[in-house]
């Protein structure tokens, strides 16, 4: 199952007031749909701040480290390029949260691919990109997303499509 949020207007790091409080509601929502022990990879766990949701979960972290996001690796159970995460077995995970990551990337579609890899048969992705947002985290702002590209994204990966929604203005 394939669980789609496109944001259009913020940011996680300041999700303020209703629109904040709805996406950590959504958030809470699908790791409390988890089964305990699920393995769960949070790609693009950047400073972990989700990982309190899944402490049912056998949850693992991954990220890119840029030298501009100053992340403390040594917190990260894998250091990936997200379009080749070769340090991670295929069909190893039950679900993928992938929380403001995909805009960041060069070529989209791999990272996609990836996480079919990386998703165990009947595994869940939920996944959270930009539909319009100023750019930021220069020079690794790639793209923003429509539910056009979404899709088209997914369906060249073979992963079915359950929802997408827009999550702000």
């Amino acid at each position: 199952m394939s669980i789609i949020g496109i944001y259009k207007s913020l940011f996680p790091a300041r999700i303020t007031g209703y629109i904040g409080e709805r996406l950590k509601d959504e958030f809470e929502a699908f790791a409390g749909s988890l089964p305990t022990g699920t393995k769960v990879l949070d790609a693009g766990a950047g400073d972990l701040h989700w990982k309190y949701l899944f402490s049912h979960c056998d949850y693992k972290s991954a990220d890119v480290c840029y030298p501009e996001n100053k992340l403390d690796q040594t917190k990260l159970d894998y250091v990936v390029d997200m379009e080749n995460m070769k340090e991670i077995s295929g069909n190893s995970f039950d679900a993928v949260f992938c929380i403001a990551v995909l805009e960041h990337t060069k070529h989209p579609q791999l990272v996609i691919n990836e996480f079919k890899r990386v998703l165990k048969p009947g595994g869940r992705l939920f996944l959270l990109t930009s539909s319009a947002f100023e750019d930021h985290q220069i020079p690794n702002h790639f793209f923003n997303t429509t539910q056009y590209g979404v899709r088209l994204l997914f369906d060249e990966a073979g992963l079915e499509t359950k929802h997408i929604e827009y999550t702000a203005g």
